[in-house]
């Protein structure tokens, strides 16, 4: 892999990271207050599932891009060694 094409997916990391990180805290604060101000209104029934049905899709949906962007960003990982790597000529009792 190139330093430039390294340069690039990095740079790209960065952004889905940003972008996932504010819609995730923006959608979670807005789920807070309309949950918040339907248990202070007394409309709990009414409120608190509908701002759990319309944002815990869109708070999920930010935690994936950022998640998506950290993976970019960090780049492809090298594999473990396997633990058996090494024990070959061993024999079993």
């Amino acid at each position: 892999m190139s330093e430039v094409s390294r340069a690039v997916g990095r740079f790209f990391g960065v952004l889905l990271m940003a972008v996932g990180g504010l819609i995730a805290l923006l959608s979670g604060a807005c789920t807070l207050f309309v949950g918040g101000a339907g248990l202070l209104n007394g409309s709990a029934n009414s409120m608190i599932p509908g701002a759990l049905i319309f944002g815990v899709p869109v708070i999920a949906l930010g935690v994936g891009v950022f998640l998506g962007g950290r993976s970019l960003y960090r780049g492809p990982q090298r594999p473990l060694p396997r633990i058996t790597d090494g024990l070959e000529g061993l024999d079993e009792p």
